[in-house]
């Protein structure tokens, strides 16, 4: 689906189909924060190919973890700081075996513990691709329930918002009885359950 797509259907269940409260700018913005907030719960796959002839590579920019790491269809541990060092000849590994370190020697980087000589890959979770404009393709995957999620997380955040706005305008009595609570906080937190009710139960199990 596309993103003008998920945003007429939000909109829809913003009761704003016209864009009088909350203009495509500030949805794309919420899009975005949900899309972050969903990467942290149901990250998507990645793989990137890496070249030969080096120990220190650059991970990509949008990684969350590390699944594994193969090179010529065998797996590579990472390194064990319970064991014998594996940088060292005498450390108690073979010398032709591959390990590796995250972040080392820099936050960002992925390091051997010898060259590899081959083409290697790097299975992550990552973060799932920001909306650019209309014709973005929202990055669900095979995950249809995100759809409703996302637009949930979206009513969040446009009710949140509406919601601080009032408060800082000093919109409500100052008479003890009359203090019912922020209607439109109260909203916003519905939409939020909403939202961890689909991802709570869409998680792959």
């Amino acid at each position: 689906m596309l993103w003008s797509a998920l945003r007429a259907v939000t909109r829809r269940m913003l009761d704003d189909p016209d864009g009088q409260k909350w203009d495509n700018t500030d949805l794309l913005d919420y899009v975005n924060m949900a899309l972050r907030d969903v990467s942290l719960h149901l990250p998507a796959p990645r793989v990137s190919s890496y070249g030969a002839s080096a120990s220190t590579y650059t991970l990509p920019a949008d990684l969350l973890r590390v699944r594994t790491v193969f090179r010529e269809g065998s797996q590579v541990s990472g390194f064990d700081y319970n064991s014998p060092n594996p940088w060292s000849s005498t450390g108690g590994r073979t010398a032709a075996a591959y390990y590796y370190l995250i972040d080392n020697p820099s936050e960002g980087q992925i390091s051997f513990n010898q060259t590899v000589p081959t083409v290697w890959q790097l299975h992550y979770w990552g973060y799932r691709n920001p909306v650019v404009d209309d014709s973005s393709v929202v990055d669900v995957g095979s995950m249809q329930f995100l759809w409703d999620a996302l637009a949930f997380y979206i009513c969040y955040l446009a009710h949140l918002n509406l919601s601080v706005n009032r408060a800082n305008l000093e919109q409500y009595s100052e008479r003890p009885e009359n203090m019912v609570g922020n209607p439109l906080e109260q909203e916003a937190l519905l939409w939020l359950g909403q939202y961890q009710r689909l991802i709570t139960e869409g998680r792959p199990r």
